[in-house]
Parts: structure tokens; sequence; C-alpha cells
């Protein structure tokens, strides 16, 4: 756990009046209710209360914004029609909750709830650390710094420090009193803790409250300072230690700064966010037994996921999913593909996370809690989605278990930062397309109920469950994701330009090598989980990891007991300790050595523009080289690799290998493959290794790059005997080889089945 700790952090509420300026909030009739509840949950443990598997439609409500004479009895109404069964509110209003400090006003949220709960609609409560009132910048000591050293000043949001013991104090004061106060409520259904933690890079603090616990993690990490010297290898340029009390938060060095303590940085920045979140919970589980979730951002890497969820244990994950911010904001996307996925968003990045999403989730529990509706503010570009998407957006997230689809927001409003960022509703009160489109999905679930996909909900929700014969799985083929991975790219990338605190524009991106591999196997028609280091691999026949560059103990444990095939990318096992070249050349001695004989014994990273090109030996196909290239050895102490080698470079070091393959006398077989490679160069290899292993594809088919490569549009999600084709294109497509008993429900072009719409839906019943 590299120096988290994982203590419990209980504060009584005796305990709490005597620190300075933190006073209890006022009675309300919910304490009542909470204190014989008697809620005494751990912050190891998930909630008691039961998040619903329903398909429930939510939205984003902040009813601050509008005047509640003329808005919030018909905006409730309105929300109850359109079948909407959960709002979230108050995630950004603490000024209007604690207006002075220790001074509570509670009466717009009372109103809130009230009027919620009377028109029969479920509450999802956000906690409101995101943005800190002026009255605790002035008072405590609560700012982060930026890698400048310049404070991240009042005025927008998430401007404080997750390393702050003032801020930290607050978080906990203002949870407690909401806990305190509404926990109970009946219309209560799910806290939302904070919102998208680490959002505009803040993650990573370099303030002198970082500092300070930056150097006790380190403490707790080498022991001594002599460990710490030496495993950091500082006897390189003079850069020893004489003390923790000595080293500083890595930036404004001259150059490059040691990769190891960077790492390090990286490591400590994840554990502070999720130390922080825990303190959250554990709040909240004081006092109220309500679901527990937060919202995670997509192509987000600063902190881990994965370790988040072990320490906090939410009882559902959620994602805030923009596919078209999120493709206009990834700088490794070409121009070709911003263009081409403009008004769509790319057809994997919503698929990836949506798994992401399900491995997370407390019994694969997972929903969306911002949904883009149209136009956003944030990206470079803001371009209105192509009609049909949001609609394509919802069915794609339940089609992957969803059980919330929430749209961010009710209403545009018509002030501040967001006024152009689109709604449910646009500024004149009138439906925009969000609305509209949502309530197609409305009237389709109902059709899928209909044909028995569905059941109706139970007492009185109107949302509907999957029908018991049409539950959803795990896949056979996995996707490993480690968090680390990026970080250990970033500290120690053979490339780039350093600024500041870190590099910049090094050409091997973890998430575009990540993005490849995992599009390669939706274009084959495969169905894929996301995994993560604490997953249980052995239930997957195939795992497939991009690049696993420093595996840790809990993966490598898992690794050495998994005997399915394994198919892993450059860098692999590259790296061992704290960062360090692995001993007798890489792979590192472990799991991944023990299953193939092989070394790398040169790198180089390459421009994007390189003509450098590989071979793949099966079909003799070329394939571009670019971002990073690695020299391959087949062999190890006398032994060499039985499965052949698949690619070959071509030209530069022709005839080279560029992947290793081997079977061990227990069969379990590896590929390693020694280059940056893309989608297009996997896809016979993903082809090849499902079928060996008798994976067939969604329509029931032998998986093959030349019989069914859906392309770069269409897309196959399967759902019990529910199967989902969509098409993130604005031109009409083939369904390709669709099964005999595959019966329609709604989409196709002029009642032809095998043929998508724009932006289209397909759903047939198998």
């Amino acid at each position: 756990m590299g120096g988290f700790a994982r203590q419990t952090v209980v504060l009584s509420l005796a305990a709490l009046q005597l620190v300075s300026g933190f006073v209890v909030p006022d009675t309300s009739p919910f304490e009542i209710l909470a204190a014989n509840a008697n809620v005494n949950a751990s912050a190891s443990k998930a909630s008691s209360a039961h998040w619903s598997s329903s398909l429930q439609m939510a939205v984003d409500y902040y009813p601050s914004q509008w005047d509640a004479k003329t808005y919030w009895e018909d905006d409730a109404a309105k929300m109850r029609q359109a079948n909407i069964t959960h709002v979230r509110i108050g995630e950004f209003d603490w000024a209007l909750f604690e207006p002075e400090d220790g001074r509570y006003d509670w009466s717009i949220l009372d109103r809130s709830f009230d009027l919620l709960h009377r028109h029969g609609l479920k509450v999802i409560l956000g906690t409101p650390s995101e943005t800190p009132p002026l009255w605790a910048v002035k008072k405590y000591d609560i700012l982060g710094w930026d890698a400048n050293r310049r404070p991240r000043l009042f005025g927008s949001r998430h401007h404080f420090s997750f390393s702050s013991q003032d801020y930290r104090k607050l978080n906990r004061r203002i949870t407690q009193a909401l806990a305190r106060r509404y926990g109970r409520h009946p219309a209560l259904s799910a806290w939302q803790l904070s919102n998208e933690y680490g959002c505009h890079s803040t993650t990573r603090d370099y303030s002198p409250s970082a500092k300070k616990a930056f150097q006790k993690w380190l403490k707790e990490k080498y022991g001594n300072i002599e460990a710490l010297n030496k495993r950091q290898g500082r006897v390189f340029w003079s850069s020893q230690f004489d003390s923790f009390e000595s080293i500083d938060v890595p930036t404004q060095e001259v150059t490059e700064s040691n990769p190891a303590l960077r790492l390090d940085f990286f490591t400590f920045s994840s554990d502070q966010v999720i130390s922080f979140a825990k303190e959250t919970v554990d709040a909240i589980r004081q006092y109220s037994n309500q679901p527990i979730t937060t919202n995670f951002m997509g192509g987000f890497v600063d902190f881990d996921l994965f370790k988040f969820q072990q320490v906090n244990q939410l009882d559902f994950s959620c994602l805030d999913s923009y596919p078209l911010g999120n493709e206009q904001s990834q700088p490794w996307e070409s121009d070709d593909n911003k263009a081409k996925y403009l008004r769509t968003g790319s057809p994997d990045f919503q698929a990836l996370h949506f798994e992401l999403m399900r491995e997370m989730g407390n019994g694969g529990k997972w929903g969306v809690m911002e949904q883009q509706p149209g136009p956003v503010n944030w990206a470079a570009v803001n371009p209105s989605p192509l009609a049909g998407m949001v609609r394509l957006w919802i069915h794609e997230m339940f089609a992957h278990g969803a059980s919330l689809a929430n749209i961010f927001r009710w209403r545009e409003v018509p002030f501040a930062e967001e006024q152009m960022h689109a709604g449910m509703l646009r500024y004149d009160n009138e439906e925009d397309l969000a609305f509209k489109e949502q309530q197609e999905v409305i009237a389709e679930l109902n059709q899928m109920q209909e044909a028995g996909l569905l059941d109706a909900g139970e007492g009185n929700s109107s949302a509907p469950t999957w029908a018991k014969d049409s539950g959803r799985g795990h896949s056979d083929i996995a996707l490993l994701y480690d968090f680390t991975a990026p970080w250990v790219i970033e500290a120690n990338p053979q490339g780039g330009t350093w600024d500041t605190n870190t590099f910049t524009d090094f050409t091997f991106v973890f998430f575009q090598l990540l993005s490849n591999w995992h599009s390669a196997i939706r274009r084959l028609g495969l169905d894929i989980d996301v995994v993560g280091p604490w997953s249980d691999l052995s239930k997957y026949k195939l795992i497939v990891a991009p690049t696993l560059p420093l595996i840790g103990s809990e993966l490598e444990q898992r690794l050495k007991k998994y005997n399915g095939s394994l198919i892993v990318g450059p860098r692999t096992a590259s790296k061992e300790g704290t960062l360090s070249i692995a001993a007798g050349l890489p792979p590192s001695a472990g799991a991944l050595r023990e299953r193939i004989p092989m070394k790398i014994v040169r790198v180089e990273s390459l421009p994007t523009s390189t003509t450098d090109q590989v071979t793949n030996q099966v079909d003799g196909s070329s394939h571009n080289v670019t971002a990073w290239s690695e020299w391959l050895e087949c062999s190890r102490d006398g032994e060499k690799a039985n499965g052949g080698v698949d690619f070959v470079f071509k030209g530069y070091r022709d005839g080279s290998p560029a992947s290793c393959k081997h079977t061990t006398d227990d069969g379990r077989q590896t590929t390693y493959i020694g280059w940056f490679a893309q989608q297009d160069a996997m896809l016979p290899l993903f082809a090849k290794a499902a079928a060996d292993v008798g994976i067939k594809t969604l329509v029931g088919t032998t998986p093959s790059a030349t019989d069914l490569d859906l392309g770069d549009s269409v897309r196959m999600i399967r759902h019990g005997r529910a199967l989902y084709a969509v098409n993130y294109s604005p031109n009409e497509h083939d369904v390709k080889n669709l099964p005999a008993e595959a019966s329609l429900i709604f989409g196709g072009v002029d009642g032809d089945a095998a043929k998508i719409a724009p932006a289209g839906v397909n759903l047939y019943k198998l």
C-alpha cells in the first residue's frame, strides 16, 4: 500500500466542539431518527442500505439558482412526469449551508428535500467540499499550490489542498452536520462524495501542507533516510538527503529530478485523495447507512481508482460521461478522429469506462452521475451532439449494466461559468433535445418490457429491472488496467520535454495504447471486461495488458496463479523496486519472466512521424512503428521461446523480432509485443488468440479480423438475451453476422434489421 495509512478516523461530537470554531449543528427531527438507528458502519465496509439495480433516470438540479416561486414546484412535477426517479443536489452549495464559520443555514436544503419528497423523487446529496467558501480561505490554511508554488486562489472551485489538516477538519465537520440532519430523511437515497475528485489537475499539490504530509509518507515507506537514498539511487548527481525534513515536493529543479521521488510523489498524491475521501465516508457512516458513491472522470489517471474503492468501499461507482468533451480534450487523439467523432464521441471511450465502473462497483453496481446533454462549455471546442446521440448514450450505459442515467443538468443556467452548457430544458424553460431523447428511451424501455427483456419496477418504482434470464455476466476476455502504469511512464518516459515538475509531450501515451487495444477487441465483436490489480483473474480465458511497467505485489500474486492466455505490451515488467531497470534485464523476476523466456536489451522512444514498420508474418500485413520500440531476444538462460515470432521489424533492424511467444509445459501461453502497437496491428493477433481458447463473438461466431471487423463506427453489446448494436456515425451502416434467431425490437432502417441508422440503436432479442 506504499505507506498509505488505513486507520479509521473517528472524532466524537464532543471532540469536534473542542476544536476552535467547530460547532455541532443544530438539532433536527432527523437527528433523533439517526440516534435511534444506532448506525455504526465501519469505513471499510459498504453501507447496509440497498442501491437498486433498476434502470433509473436522474437529473442534476440546483434549486438555489432558480426562483422558488416561479420554478420549483413545476420543475419537480415535470421531473416526476418524465419518469425521473432521482435528483442530485447540494455538491456546490457550502456557502449557503454554512454562511459563516460554524453557523448553519439549512433553509434551502430543508425546502429542497421537502419539495422533492412531496413529488416522489429521491435525493442524491453531494457533500460540498468541491467549493470551500470565502470565510474558510480567509480564516484557515486550506489553499492548494500549483507546481510554480502559487496558491490556487478563491473564485472558482477546487482551490483546496487534500493535505491541509484545517481543510480536512472543515470537511469532516460539514459532512457530519449534513449526515446528522439528513442521513435518515425518507427522501435521501444516496450520498455523493464531493464532485470529481482531482479535477483541474489538483490531485498533485505543492503547498506547505503537502510538503509536510509527503515527508511523513516517505518516512513511513522507507523507515530511515539512508534507505531512501539507496533505493532511489541518490548517489547519482550527489542528490542524497540528510533527513526527511530536508525533502521538498518535487518541482522547480533545474532539470529532471529523481524519477523514483517523483513516482513516490505521484503515489502519495493519489493516497491523499483516497484518505481525504475516507474521512468523508467515515463522517457519513457515523449517522447514515444510505449508499455512498462519487463521480469519477473519463480518461483520468491522477489517482488510483481501484485503490480508492479498496479503501472506501463505495456502494456503487459513478462516471461523469462527456463523450464529445472527452474526445476533443484528449491531446493524443488525431485531428482526423476529432473531426470524425466531433458530434458522436469515440465508439469505445464510454464503453471502456463503463466496464471500469462495473468492475469497481460493489457487486458490479454502477451508474452515470453526469451525462452530456448537448454542448458543454469546458473543452477546446464544444459542438452539439448528432441528433439521436443522447438516446444512444443512455441505451449504451444500460446495456453495460448501469443502474443510473443522470443527465447534467435540468435547465441551462443563464449566468456564471457554465451559462452555455446545455441541459434537459433550455433557458426559456422549453424542452431541449436531451429531454426529448430521454423520453424516447423511456418509451423504448417499455417496448423491452413488452418483449420480456425487462420486468416492471418493484413497488412504487417506475424504473424497470432486467428480467431474470437477461443478466450480464463476466466476459471471457479482460483488459488489465493498472493506474501505476501511467505514473511510471510519466516519471521515466525516455523522451519528451522537461517542464518545471514533470515531462510533457512524450510520445508513449498510456491512455492511447490502452484505448487502442480495447478498441481492437470490440471491433472484433468480442465482449471485454476491464479489471485491475485486485481483480480475480482466474475467470478469464484471455487477458490483454497494454503495458504494466512496474508490477506490484497484489498483481504479481494474481499473475502467478493465472493459467489462461496472456498478451502484454511494451515496457511490461521493465522496472522493479522503487523505479530501477530489472536485474538481469527485463522482464523483471516474477510471473512474466516465469511465463516467457526473453529479454528486452534496448529501448527506443520515437517520433510519431517515423517510417519504421513491422510485418505480421502470418498474414503479411505491415504496420507503422511510432512512439516506442524495443530490441527483443526471445530466449533467456539457454531456453528459447517456443511459440515463434508473429511480428518482425521491416527495414530498420530488418527481420529482428518485434514480439515473442511462449507456451509453458503446463499450457500457459504468453505473447509479448515489443512496440507501441495500435489497433489495426492487433486485430489479427487478438482474433487468433481468442479463437485458440474457444472464445466466441457476441453473435456466436469464431473471431476473425476479416469476417467480422465492425470497423470504426458500429459496436455490439450483449446483456443476457438482449443484443444491442450502436452506430457512432452520421452514416447508415450494415450490422454484420446477425444470428438467425435475432428478433428486432426497435431500430433498423425501413424495416431492415441488418441496417442501422445514423446515431442509431438496434435492439435484438436472442
